[in-house]
C-alpha cells in the first residue's frame, strides 16, 4: 500500500498489480496498526508513528512531521495551480467571472484521489474564505 498515489494508479492500469495496506485505527491522535492487511491504497503516510514505535527519539519525530506539514502545503499550492491552470485551458472564462464559477471548476476539476485529507480541509477553507470575502 502507498500515500504516494502515482503508484496507487498503477494497480488502476495494469494487470497483475494490487494495492495491499495494514489496517489501522485511530484512537485520538494515537494510531493503532492492527496487523490486518486489506486490499486498496492509503491516503495517510504513517511512517512518522512507525519510527515513534521503534523509539526514535521525540526531537527527530518533530522535525519529521514539520517537514511533512511543509511537503502537504507544497504539494496543495501546487495541486491548486494544476487545478487552476486546467480550469483555464477548458475553457475560455467570460471577462467578469465570478468567483462561485471558479470554486466550481476548482472543484470540478480536483482530484479526490491524489488529494490528502489535510490538503481537502486546507481547500475547503481556503474556499470557505473566498465566498466570506464575496459575502461581506
Amino acid at each position: 500500500a502507498t500515500h504516494y498515489h502515482e503508484l496507487t494508479v498503477l494497480a488502476k492500469q495494469l494487470e497483475g498489480v494490487e494495492n495491499l495496506n495494514v489496517a489501522v485505527a485511530k484512537e485520538g491522535k494515537q494510531i493503532v496498526f492492527l496487523r490486518k492487511i486489506i486490499p486498496g491504497g492509503t491516503d495517510q503516510s504513517y511512517g512518522i508513528e512507525v519510527a515513534r514505535l521503534a523509539g526514535i527519539p521525540e526531537e527527530v519525530l518533530s522535525r519529521a512531521s514539520e517537514v511533512l506539514l511543509e511537503l502537504e502545503e507544497k504539494g496543495l499550492k501546487e495541486r491548486s495551480q494544476k487545478v487552476a491552470a486546467h480550469q483555464g485551458s477548458l475553457r475560455q472564462l467570460p471577462l467578469f467571472c465570478s468567483d462561485e464559477h471558479n470554486l466550481y471548476g476548482e472543484l470540478l476539476n480536483l482530484n479526490l484521489e491524489e488529494v490528502t485529507p489535510l490538503e481537502a480541509l486546507k481547500l475547503l477553507f481556503q474556499w470557505q474564505n473566498r465566498v466570506k470575502k464575496k459575502k461581506a
